[in-house]
């Protein structure tokens, strides 16, 4: 494949999460009769949805790429318990890093250390599911384009890491504006800056090449979100 094909194919995966956002929560919104606004607040519900869109895409992108989902993954049983350890230092390391991080940014742009996220309120089920289901599809999927296909593929092209990561963080936190879209300048910014220090994800994805520990930190860190969200005063 020449690279002027592969670097579209990275650009439609990159964008992808983020254009499926705004269309699922558009869809919700007429399908529902609920306003445009009032569907974003079901996004870790439908964000299942997206995840949906986003693996029909990467089937393709993949068949194109002459790759399979698996590979990408790549999934090992002789690593697992090596990838259960690289996954517990990452969330040590990532946790109150986020948490810090995303206080002073909502101290800055709000004038209150207590980050203003738009999620539910959701009836019980919606919340059980946000918790338990919806967490191990976004981690997967989310993981999958960023930092299993889109990092590599970017470093491959033009032989340099940190042009990769600098795409991919953007790509990345572009996405979050869309989680869901508010059209508040204060709240998109917020979540876009709250993203950055998740930076440490592919330099640790460039230095083990694995990305099943990346997995593991980001459904539990999203399992963690969500019992925030809704079951946590």
């Amino acid at each position: 494949m020449d690279q002027s094909k592969k670097l579209w194919l990275i650009g439609i995966v990159l964008i992808s999460r983020t254009v499926f956002a705004i269309l699922v929560q558009g869809s919700i919104s007429l399908v529902t009769n609920l306003s445009f606004l009032e569907a974003g607040r079901w996004w870790t519900v439908y964000g299942s949805l997206i995840d949906i869109c986003c693996f029909i895409l990467l089937l393709w992108v993949f068949r194109k790429d002459g790759i399979s989902f698996r590979s990408v993954i790549n999934f090992n049983k002789q690593e697992f318990k090596r990838d259960l350890k690289r996954a517990g230092i990452l969330f040590v390391i990532i946790i109150p890093l986020t948490v810090v991080w995303g206080n002073v940014m909502s101290y800055l742009l709000f004038g209150n250390p207590e980050a203003p996220i738009v999620a539910g309120p959701l009836p019980l089920w919606a919340a059980l599911y946000s918790v338990i289901i919806w967490p191990i599809g976004w981690a997967i999927i989310e993981q999958v384009i960023y930092m299993g296909y889109s990092l590599p593929s970017l470093e491959k092209l033009f032989k340099n890491k940190t042009l990769a990561i600098t795409i991919v963080m953007f790509f990345w936190a572009i996405q979050h504006i869309a989680l869901p879209v508010t059209l508040n300048l204060e709240y998109s910014t917020y979540r876009f800056l709250t993203v950055l220090p998740m930076v440490i994800m592919p330099i640790a994805f460039f230095k083990t090449k694995r990305l099943f520990p990346l997995i593991l930190v980001h459904a539990v860190s999203d399992m963690i979100s969500s019992i925030t969200f809704y079951f946590m005063p």
